[in-house]
């Protein structure tokens, strides 16, 4: 599901989502079916909303846990109205909270001008598995 806040369109979280619809509910639809499933009230934000530039830059989160199988996300049909509107695949977040994984939908976003998005992506290494970031990535260098 998907709303509308702010002039921002927000991906609803499937195991960690927010509520209300404009457009229809498939990843409601499987959390119905998996028992396991949890649909909460709360939840970050996808992280191609996140600020351009960081000055500060730190390393991301590392926990010892591997991240589960990504999920495989159909783009809603309910699209926004433009040109530069492209789909955002969803990702595994890390919910320090929950101390555990909670899975991030994709959304759709209206492209920056001069800017395509690069994903971010769970790195293995001796310490166990870390977050580096997606970003706004200058669309002219390819």
């Amino acid at each position: 599901m998907k709303y509308q806040s702010i002039g921002i369109t927000l991906a609803r979280i499937v195991l960690l989502g927010f509520g209300a619809a404009i457009a229809t509910g498939q990843a409601e639809d499987s959390a119905i079916d998996d028992p396991g499933a949890q649909v909460l009230t709360r939840g970050p934000v996808h992280e191609a909303f996140a600020g351009m530039v960081s000055y500060n830059p730190e390393p991301g989160v590392m926990v010892e846990k591997a991240p589960p199988a990504a999920i495989e996300e159909l783009p809603p049909e309910v699209r926004p109205a433009g040109d530069n509107i492209t789909w955002i695949p969803g990702y595994w977040g890390w919910d320090d909270e929950r101390s555990d994984y909670l899975w991030i939908s994709g959304t759709w976003r209206a492209l920056p001008p001069g800017r395509q998005w690069t994903s971010g992506y769970w790195g293995a290494s001796g310490q166990g598995h870390q977050w580096v970031s997606g970003y706004w990535a200058d669309s002219s260098i390819q």
